[in-house]
């Protein structure tokens, strides 16, 4: 599955400014983690919407492993592309932010205006989203629809928020950017890992002690999903190799 994957090659610089371009129109980022692939590699609707999306590495292991087999990919972290695509904001960028809780979306406002005190958010939102049955989703794009943003980030966590990521870019001319927890990291609201730690690809360590009871099956049982993913990768590859040099 990892090599059926369209993965950008951009640098953080270049994904902030396509984030920004309405080139394309109507595309859906998804900030890529072992989790999501992890979930992806069971539900064959995820991998339909991955396949047709945009997809970003957000993961440091994932990035030194895709390096192993093909052109090198930048991990490129949600927070700091939320970040960077800010920073780089003019006034004719529109944004809107859906996020998990009222709190957050206060405090991201205030978090946003500190980076770039001309940033143009034109509205925020904490509607409960069902993927299931997609309660939450008309009220959603009515905001949108009235409201005309060019970028829409949604911090509703994954899978949840691909799913909406999709759903939305098929109703709005705007780019759909699934950032996650990128939003209570900026906002203050949960503790960002300290950058030692980022570097050292152990950032997923201290979200685990951060919150054990939410992220304990995440990150105990699904690096090991995801550890036996790569094994099937770098079996597959090898096979591909060796079935090459026999012909």
């Amino acid at each position: 599955m990892f090599r059926s994957l369209q993965i950008s090659t951009d640098s953080l610089q270049k994904t902030a400014l396509k984030v920004l371009s309405l080139k394309d129109g109507n595309s859906h980022y998804h900030l890529l983690a072992a989790s999501t692939l992890v979930a992806a590699n069971k539900d064959i609707q995820l991998q339909k919407i991955l396949h047709d999306g945009k997809n970003i590495c957000d993961s440091r292991p994932l990035a030194i492993f895709l390096n192993l087999f093909r052109e090198p990919i930048f991990q490129v972290r949600g927070t700091d592309l939320f970040r960077e695509t800010i920073r780089i904001s003019n006034s004719r960028d529109t944004h809107f932010i859906l996020g998990s809780s009222p709190e957050s979306l206060i405090r991201i406002q205030q978090a946003v205006v500190a980076i770039n005190p001309k940033i143009n958010v034109v509205g925020t939102s904490s509607i409960y989203f069902d993927p299931n049955t997609n309660i939450g989703l008309s009220e959603i794009i009515d905001q949108l629809v009235l409201l005309k943003p060019s970028v829409v980030w949604v911090g509703f966590g994954s899978p949840k928020q691909d799913f909406l990521a999709k759903l939305l870019a098929n109703e709005i001319f705007a780019n759909v950017v699934c950032v996650g927890a990128a939003l209570d990291f900026v906002s203050g609201v949960k503790k960002e890992a300290p950058l030692f730690l980022q570097k050292l690809s152990l950032e997923w360590l201290f979200r685990l002690f951060s919150e054990p009871q939410r992220l304990g099956k995440r990150y105990v049982l699904g690096n090991l999903q995801f550890m036996l993913l790569c094994a099937k990768e770098l079996i597959s590859l090898t096979s591909e190799k060796l079935n090459r040099l026999r012909t």
